[in-house]
């Protein structure tokens, strides 16, 4: 039996090296397409939409992580004969809060955040994925497996990142959610930062927490990660 096609989509400032750990186990139930969102992305993201298309293979599953999950919920809605599932990984529909929705970054926060990258982008980027390590059960073994997969320097233009810092601040896919016709999981780190567990409410289908875990649930407990995903698509074939 052929096995499914599977696109895992990364995160903010962050290449598709991050998904090399999970890979092998991965790569025993899917055919996986490891992307990230580096090679462009100066426009919206509807813009980006094309490029993914040329790169992904039609009728599968997509995993997104982090800003790479809200794109991947984009694509779903643009393209949903291409898209069987979507698997949202600590994805929060609005990253930044309104009046309503309290589950998010504070506007405060993030706008001296995007101020920060601004003056000092590497810096900025550094503390970032401090960031994301921090709440886990073991944080600096998180930050150390992250950032030998980033590398030490910044990973794309800063121009770049600096707009699709704008998709964080900006997008909201509250509404887009219940459009899709694709079921959608969600998973999310009980300690994580940046993303509070209350956003998973917005999954229509399945919400799941891993307790030892922040914004990085795939390095923190990779073993149960593959699991899950394997779990989630047990009904899905090539």
């Amino acid at each position: 039996m052929s096995r499914p096609p599977l696109v895992l989509l990364a995160g903010w400032g962050t290449p598709a090296a991050v998904w090399t750990p999970l890979l092998l186990a991965l790569q025993a139930r899917f055919e996986v397409t490891a992307l990230d969102l580096l090679d462009g992305g100066e426009g919206e993201i509807r813009d980006y939409l094309a490029r993914l298309h040329a790169r992904t293979p039609a009728n599968a599953v997509w995993l997104g992580w982090s800003l790479g999950g809200v794109v991947a919920a984009h694509y779903a809605a643009a393209f949903p004969a291409r898209v069987r599932q979507l698997l949202l990984v600590a994805v929060n529909p609005c990253f930044v809060q309104r009046d309503d929705h309290a589950h998010a970054m504070p506007a405060a926060v993030f706008a001296d955040f995007r101020r920060d990258f601004a003056r000092d982008p590497q810096a900025a980027w550094q503390r970032f994925l401090s960031l994301q390590c921090l709440g886990g059960a073991d944080a600096r073994a998180d930050r150390r497996e992250l950032q030998a997969r980033c590398g030490k320097v910044l990973p794309a233009p800063a121009a770049r990142l600096e707009r699709q810092l704008d998709w964080l601040g900006q997008e909201d896919i509250r509404p887009l959610l219940p459009q899709l016709s694709c079921p959608v999981a969600w998973l999310g780190g009980l300690g994580d930062t940046l993303v509070p567990p209350a956003a998973g409410v917005h999954a229509l289908h399945e919400a799941t927490c891993f307790a030892d875990s922040a914004h990085v649930p795939f390095l923190s407990e990779p073993e149960r990660f593959c699991e899950w995903v394997c779990a989630r698509t047990a009904g899905v074939t090539g």
